[in-house]
């Protein structure tokens, strides 16, 4: 029941890149936006509700802010390993009931996890006997009373050493993460998410059961999210209901964990630098299809939702579509400059306290030399204002993000989802309902002072060997 792992990139392509305000359409014909309201539990969990009175369907998301910082050096990959096994078993329904319990919601249920946080997420008709029964299985069952039990642990444990051996024929992924570990070094986000295969053979279940203790009965890590056609008040009874019902979040903690950790608050990232005159790094790694990558810090979500509405426009306008500024060294003949290589494009990925924006040659068509001075030239003529962004660029940049956003917003999960990240990166779940709003109130000016916030800062670039 869970999804291949991946990087922190998927909070930006659908997830926490936040949202275009969704809307449904009602069966008169009228359009109506979705509405978000979030309150906080007794216990210090947040609930966020997306209300959309004509949706056919309900979503609800667990998420939990969880992951490479909250591990040992010896449980690397320990939190993907949970994930993995976490939809298996529980303390209070048999497997055969469990199994019944899945199949009468079509099977639309499912966990997901980055190098961030945890998602498990359900979902169900709008019937509410069928919601009902949902919130049991997702947060009564599953949130409140996992199992772990040995045979489904290993049996996780064996899918993600599979996934490791894979991930490893993944020369872009590779690239990426071979930059990301130069920019961070020994900062918990340069670890890769799924860990080291020596490390995760011997990660036991009883491990992975105190993780789940020492970390995911933290209630002011947790966000809820109920989406579709439910009240806001019964979209909030509904979720603490269960999780009371359940004895989250005190029923599977120990006491030693209890007194170590009462205190802790989540494991903080601490803001990077990269230094001036960095040596290019080489990965060693010999490519058909040779890669070069340049990396730039740039501000959290923690720094406003203004400053990360700018950080997602300046992406639309380097390296969202035909007419970026990025495509433009890969296939622009008008300009008299051959291409650089097949492909050229951006990631951002998107954190709390500090961002990572990075750009890849996929392909390189010319020396690496030139294609690093042209693909670092363009970013630098960004960061000096030799090259400001323009008003057109804007334009088609606020465009573009608002297009995609509305695409990827098509489906009640994913604008559940999107919800509930924003309000995790401290935006607010609102950013995510009137996004378009959001991204509308940013000027010119804004979008050019983060450009020269991040494209003026130093960069990191790393390639592969060339055959």
């Amino acid at each position: 029941m869970s999804r291949p792992i991946t990087r922190r990139a998927l909070l930006l392509g659908g997830a926490a890149a936040a949202a275009v305000g969704a809307t449904q359409v009602s069966r008169a014909g009228a359009t109506t936006a979705a509405r978000a309201e979030t309150t906080t539990f007794a216990n210090g969990a947040r609930c966020v509700s997306v209300f959309e009175p004509d949706a056919p369907s309900v979503a609800f998301e667990a998420l939990f802010a969880v992951g490479g910082a909250d591990e040992g050096s010896g449980e690397t990959g320990i939190t993907a390993l949970l994930a993995r096994a976490w939809l298996s078993s529980t303390e209070d329904r048999s497997h055969a009931l469990l199994a019944y319990d899945v199949a009468a919601m079509g099977g639309n249920l499912g966990s997901y996890v980055t190098g961030d946080y945890v998602e498990l997420f359900a979902l169900s008709p709008a019937d509410p006997q069928a919601v009902s029964d949902a919130a049991r299985t997702l947060l009564m069952n599953f949130v409140a009373a996992p199992a772990f039990e040995e045979k489904e642990v290993r049996a996780a444990r064996a899918a993600q050493l599979r996934t490791i051996a894979l991930a490893r024929e993944d020369a872009l992924a590779d690239t990426l993460g071979f930059l990301r570990r130069r920019i961070f070094q020994d900062d918990p986000r340069a670890r890769d998410p799924l860990g080291t295969e020596p490390i995760v053979r011997n990660l036991s279940a009883a491990a992975v059961r105190r993780h789940y203790a020492r970390c995911f009965q933290r209630p002011e890590r947790a966000v809820f999210v109920v989406a579709g056609n439910i009240r806001p008040a019964d979209a909030f009874r509904l979720v603490e209901s269960n999780l009371n019902a359940g004895g989250w979040p005190e029923r599977l903690r120990v006491e030693e964990d209890n007194t170590r950790l009462a205190s802790r608050p989540p494991a903080p990232s601490v803001p990077r630098t990269i230094p001036a005159g960095s040596r290019d790094g080489n990965t060693g790694r010999r490519a058909s299809a040779p890669i070069l990558a340049a990396g730039f810090l740039a501000p959290g979500a923690a720094a406003g939702a203004r400053d990360y509405a700018a950080l997602l426009v300046l992406d639309a306008v380097v390296g969202g579509g035909k007419s970026s500024r990025l495509f433009g060294l890969r296939d622009r003949p008008a300009s008299g400059a051959a291409p650089v290589g097949y492909d050229v494009r951006s990631v951002l990925e998107p954190a709390r306290v500090q961002s990572l924006w990075m750009a890849y040659v996929l392909g390189c068509a010319r020396p690496l030399p030139e294609v690093r001075a042209a693909l670092v030239g363009e970013l630098t003529m960004l960061g000096d204002g030799k090259r400001s962004v323009t008003a057109a660029e804007m334009a088609r940049g606020k465009a573009y993000l608002k297009g995609r956003h509305a695409r990827d917003r098509a489906r009640m999960k994913e604008r559940a989802l999107g919800a509930g990240l924003a309000e995790m990166l401290s935006l607010g779940a609102a950013f995510d309902t009137d996004f378009g709003a959001r991204i509308d109130a940013v000027s010119l000016a804004d979008v050019n002072d983060m450009a020269r916030t991040v494209f003026g800062g130093n960069c990191a670039v790393v390639h592969t060997l060339t055959s």
